[in-house]
């Protein structure tokens, strides 16, 4: 009895030196992709809140765009938001869609048109799922807070956390997730409201 109890042991600890409990334990590497079509090249900004503003919120959120220079009005109908892993659409609304993994971690999307995945329904990584929203009213999915909707088109991209271990609603920090197979550097010095935009290291 006494050998079971410390073979028990034993596999409880290799168990937890694995992280296979751990919590806020950071997304598997090779989870989260960019969420944009594998093959094309966008943009990005710094980490920020899902807010967008530095208000003491978890810094969970980064912005892309596709290369060149959309405005609000431009055609947007070829730059099209992809899953970034497989999973399941938990939440869907006319300008946003959450996926949840199933292995303890959801990715949000939000200023999006044309949503083409309804929830509950499963997804593929990589998987076509909406077009950036060319206007502010859509991308806010309102008119009343179209000023928050930034200042061009963009998908607003969060990582979640799933079990209820982390503040802020689950939204979980950026600054040493691999997305795309790029680690995420948190800098802490993007302005967002001035429009300064400092690109984190990725």
């Amino acid at each position: 009895m006494l050998r079971l109890k410390r073979l028990l042991t034993l596999f409880i600890l290799c168990v937890f030196s694995q992280g296979i409990f751990a919590g806020n334990s950071l997304p598997p590497t090779n989870l989260i992709q960019l969420p944009y079509p594998q093959g094309e090249a966008w943009k990005f900004t710094g980490v920020h809140t899902r807010t967008a503003d530095d208000d003491g919120r978890t810094r969970s959120s980064i912005d892309f765009f596709p290369q060149g220079n959309l405005g609000w009005g431009s055609d947007t109908s070829n730059q099209v938001v992809v899953a970034a892993h497989d999973g399941t659409v938990s939440r869907k609304g006319d300008c946003f869609v959450r996926i949840d993994s199933g292995l303890g971690w959801s990715t949000n999307y939000y200023h999006l048109d044309k949503v083409s995945v309804l929830r509950g329904q499963a997804v593929k990584k990589n998987q076509p799922m909406a077009i950036l929203a060319n206007n502010q009213n859509q991308a806010m999915c309102t008119s009343t807070k179209k000023d928050l909707a930034g200042p061009f088109p963009h998908v607003h991209f969060s990582v979640l956390i799933n079990d209820g271990s982390y503040p802020d609603e689950g939204y979980f920090p950026l600054n040493g997730v691999t997305i795309g197979g790029y680690l995420v550097h948190d800098l802490a010095t993007k302005n967002y409201g001035s429009g300064a935009y400092n690109s984190d290291i990725m």
